[in-house]
């Protein structure tokens, strides 16, 4: 009777060592489900954070390019107006008029053209403040990907099953 009471209890020890193997087993196993997971959330913002800042990257060219236009244009300007003394020219070409409509009509001109000139230049200060944004989000975009990346490698190497099992 006595062989029989440890046999069962041999038994029963057994039993729940199983039963401790098995739900260690589904521990671990819904650990990993969850892990999977997560690393497949980061590796999707990953890719739409490198394709935000693939954009970004292309609308900083583009700007640095109508910049670089404008500024030879502005360059141009400027060194004709040195050269050929357009302010003094503009006061002539005032003075010159043959009657008061042709005076309105030639100050209209040239105030279109004074307008034309502040615009150019106000489109490039926002221009060039667009792309110290362009880039600085970029440079936070990137930031955040790499700390993505960190936290991927940080879940490889906690995911270690016990060797209990």
């Amino acid at each position: 009777m006595v062989n029989l009471k440890n046999r069962n209890i041999q038994d029963e020890s057994r039993c729940i060592k199983s039963e401790n193997q098995e739900n260690s087993i589904t521990a671990h196993y819904l650990l990993l489900i969850s892990h999977n997971e997560q690393a497949a959330e980061l590796i999707a913002h990953q890719k739409k954070l490198g394709n935000e800042i693939n954009d970004l990257e292309k609308e900083v060219t583009d700007l640095e390019a109508r910049i670089e236009k404008r500024q030879v244009a502005i360059q141009n300007q400027a060194r004709d107006t040195q050269v050929n003394g357009k302010s003094d020219r503009f006061i002539s070409v005032l003075l010159d008029s043959e009657s008061f409509g042709d005076f309105v009509q030639r100050f209209h001109g040239m105030t279109t053209i004074v307008n034309a000139n502040n615009q150019m230049i106000q489109q490039q200060q926002a221009d060039q403040a667009a792309v110290k944004t362009k880039k600085n989000e970029a440079e936070t975009k990137m930031a955040e990907m790499q700390q993505m990346q960190g936290q991927l490698e940080a879940q490889k190497g906690s995911w270690r099953p016990s060797k209990q099992i």
